[in-house]
């Protein structure tokens, strides 16, 4: 008897030890952590803008603050001057900047346009009418390699260019002017990555 009884308090002590742990609403445990914000051409996802002919005039350069980022002036011409685009033209550089993976695990990256700026038209959007849009195509080409990926095309595709460790992407940037184009805009360009799975 008396052992059925110790067996018995054994299971509710181990009962009610469950569920108290189950129970809890809040817990803080410490853990040491660091993380260091730094120019964009040193981060995990790094943005680096070109050195070929087609960024010549800078229209791809780091930004005067820091930390650096990698900003872009469709607008930059001959000697850094800003001239601007005309209507009914389309401008395209090859190889503007490159994208890296520096993280230890392989990456989608795909670029849109940050929601709600308008610069570029957006299929989804008001800015649908090329007429008086702008429009935005973007491919991005593994390293030594021609087989791009458009990654936006008057919004963002459904695609994405997978990177792996340490690799790195050339990235293509087309703008189309229509012929009757809304006043001059700005907006953020967005390089987002996805863990690949």
């Amino acid at each position: 008897m008396k052992r059925k009884v110790l067996v018995v308090v054994a299971l509710m002590l181990a009962l009610s030890v469950t569920m108290a742990a189950m129970a809890y609403s809040n817990a803080a445990v410490s853990n040491n952590t660091s993380l260091t914000i730094t120019d964009t051409d040193k981060s995990t996802l790094a943005l680096t803008p070109s050195k070929t002919i087609e960024n010549t005039d800078g229209v791809a350069a780091f930004s005067s603050t820091s930390p650096q980022k990698l900003v872009f002036n469709f607008n930059k011409g001959n000697g850094g001057a800003e001239f601007g685009l005309q209507p009914d033209s389309s401008y395209q550089w090859d190889e503007l900047f490159y994208v890296t993976n520096n993280a230890g695990h392989s990456v989608k990256v795909q670029l849109i346009q940050h929601p709600g700026d308008g610069m570029f038209n957006d299929s989804s959007s008001q800015y649908a009418n090329k007429n008086s849009g702008v429009g935005l195509l973007v491919v991005m080409y593994p390293e030594n390699s021609n087989q791009g990926v458009t990654v936006y095309q008057d919004g963002p595709t459904n695609d994405f260019l997978t990177l792996a460790p340490g690799a790195k992407a050339r990235v293509l940037v087309r703008i189309s002017v229509g012929s009757k184009p809304t006043a001059s805009k700005s907006c953020t360009l967005v390089v987002r990555s996805y863990a690949v799975k």
